[in-house]
């Protein structure tokens, strides 16, 4: 069952699919239940015929995403999956390994999932993926800085329904309790836009 505010988002995001969005950003804090959001949004894709797949950076991700499916097939090394069904799920990196193996089966997916998706070792996926395939970046941080390729460059709408101070305020989230020690960072050098390490360190001990 999710939460009102699970429901809102998957709303808003299929409102997105329907306006002709294929490249959807879903944003929601840690610990607001992305997975099941999109999760949700992948079990009513497959009833209604769809064929999906999701992918992650970490094996932990991976397992996790798995949970939520009875018969999820991985895409893994050493593993020959049955790429007739219709639910797969894959690291980036095994799955870039093997384009030349799954490029074909990439270009069948109607949806996929990209769990982690501020992260720039996904960006080497997309000039694989088909048009019509209706992807949706997962992240609690969409956002990158400096030399990164920027988000927009391959997504073109997102959809934020609720933060963190929001999820506080409904139970959602305990408080936050903070815990430091009073520092003289005076005559400290910064490198950056952030303080010198060797020179922090000299400072604290």
């Amino acid at each position: 069952m999710l939460r009102q505010y699970q429901v809102n988002t998957v709303a808003e995001l299929r409102k997105c699919i329907i306006a002709g969005h294929k490249r959807i950003m879903l944003c929601s804090p840690t610990g607001s239940g992305k997975t099941r959001m999109f999760c949700s949004m992948v079990a009513t894709h497959l009833k209604k015929g769809g064929k999906a797949l999701i992918i992650t950076d970490r094996i932990e991700l991976l397992k996790q995403a798995g949970k939520d499916f009875e018969h999820i097939q991985e895409i893994k090394a050493g593993h020959e999956p049955d790429l007739t069904k219709p639910l797969h799920c894959a690291m980036v990196e095994t799955l870039f390994r093997r384009l030349d193996r799954y490029h074909n089966y990439i270009a069948t997916r109607t949806m996929i999932i990209i769990d982690e998706a501020h992260k720039q070792a996904f960006n080497k996926l997309f000039p694989h993926l088909a048009e019509h395939t209706i992807v949706i970046g997962a992240s609690a941080t969409p956002f990158r800085s400096g030399k990164q390729e920027s988000l927009d460059d391959f997504y073109t709408d997102m959809v934020q329904v609720i933060d963190t101070p929001d999820l506080i305020t409904q139970g959602f989230l305990s408080r936050a309790k903070t815990y430091g020690v009073d520092i003289d960072l005076k005559g400290v050098k910064k490198k950056g836009d952030d303080y010198d390490p060797k020179s922090n360190g000299s400072k604290i001990f």
